[in-house]
């Protein structure tokens, strides 16, 4: 298995330079805020701050990935690494009394033991509480890094007794070399999962595993024919999308799934971004689906800047509206036929 290292975490500079000197002057704090958008290194930094501040002989704040310590994370069996993941939709009072429990013992390695606690936002009220009794008094020889996309959704008694270290979204350049380098995808088809990962490198290589390639292009040909199709038809897909949304949900109790219609709606909101980008002969590097070029300039003759703005407007409330867990049908229903009288208008009239 590959020494894991700062080095690893691309495109987070910022972070880096955070936790580096405290890990060289061995001040690590004792309890850790890593917030930020999910897949763009967090854990990845996590396991790395556990690995360093273990290791027998680490070098310019990176492990040797040589002693006994280095050698046990790097075969996934460190005793002194800790991990709580959501049971479910969430984080129980359960857990955090069983964490609670392994944390009075001391590391079993004798060093330090690290302890993650993965979307930490999603703990329950009751669990946040108990957990906030930890923070205030931790027990020696424990480091404690909470992740979270959004600390505001963390109680402030605990973010104020935490150091924060922000994790940003990548850019397309960064998450295509990710994709290049980590999972062997051609640079064209990687730079596509990485225009709409909305920079975090493992988004895309969760749509890269999911097959969303293969559906982006289902979906958008699905666009194409909305425009053709007559209003009853546009009714009828509405209403067999919001069914098939429905049974996801129910098989896998999670409504953002990647084939499904929140990635769908996201995917053509990009597209209408993509057609703008032409229609106002911006950049091409900015485009979401640089292999759809040709078909990007034909449909830029096909809209006026004020619909291509408001079709992008309509389709981020669809997805807002979803999100709210608003009934799916319906949303799909106003969305669609609001984006197929779009194209009604034809040739731009602002210039």
């Amino acid at each position: 298995m590959k020494t894991l290292s700062f080095s690893d975490l691309r495109g987070q500079d910022r972070a880096i330079r955070q936790l580096l000197p405290a890990v060289v002057s061995g001040g690590v704090a004792h309890t850790m805020l890593f917030s930020g958008p999910p897949g763009v290194g967090k854990t990845t930094a996590a396991r790395a701050l556990a690995k360093v501040v273990n290791c027998a002989s680490p070098e310019n704040g990176d492990a040797c990935g040589c002693c006994i310590s280095c050698r046990r994370f790097d075969s996934g069996n460190h005793p002194d690494f800790l991990t709580i993941f959501p049971d479910g939709s969430s984080i129980k009072i359960e857990q955090v009394r069983e964490f609670n429990r392994q944390l009075a013992f001391p590391p079993v390695a004798g060093g330090s033991r690290i302890c993650v606690v993965q979307r930490a936002d999603l703990m329950t009220e009751e669990a946040a509480n108990s957990f906030l009794k930890t923070l205030e008094e931790p027990p020696p020889g424990n480091i404690i890094v909470l992740t979270a996309a959004e600390p505001r959704d963390l109680l402030p008694t605990i973010v104020s007794r935490c150091r924060r270290v922000a994790f940003h979204p990548l850019s397309i350049e960064d998450v295509t070399r990710v994709l290049v380098e980590k999972q062997g995808l051609d640079e064209a088809r990687a730079r596509v999962f990485a225009a709409v990962s909305g920079g975090s490198p493992g988004r895309a290589m969760e749509m890269h595993e999911h097959g969303f390639f293969e559906s982006r292009i289902e979906w958008l040909d699905m666009l194409e024919r909305l425009y053709e199709m007559p209003l009853d038809q546009v009714v009828a897909l509405a209403a067999s999308l919001g069914a098939g949304r429905k049974k996801r949900e129910k098989k896998a109790g999670e409504a953002s799934d990647l084939s499904g219609v929140p990635a769908m709606l996201e995917v053509w909101e990009h597209w209408y971004r993509d057609v703008l980008i032409f229609k106002e002969q911006g950049p091409l590097s900015l485009l979401s689906n640089p292999d759809f070029s040709a078909r990007l300039k034909n449909s830029a003759g096909r809209f006026n800047i004020d619909n291509l703005i408001r079709n992008i407007e309509v389709l981020d409330e669809a997805r807002r509206n979803l999100m709210k867990m608003r009934n799916a049908t319906l949303v799909l229903e106003h969305t669609m036929l609001k984006l197929k009288r779009s194209c009604e208008v034809g040739d731009d009239r602002r210039k």
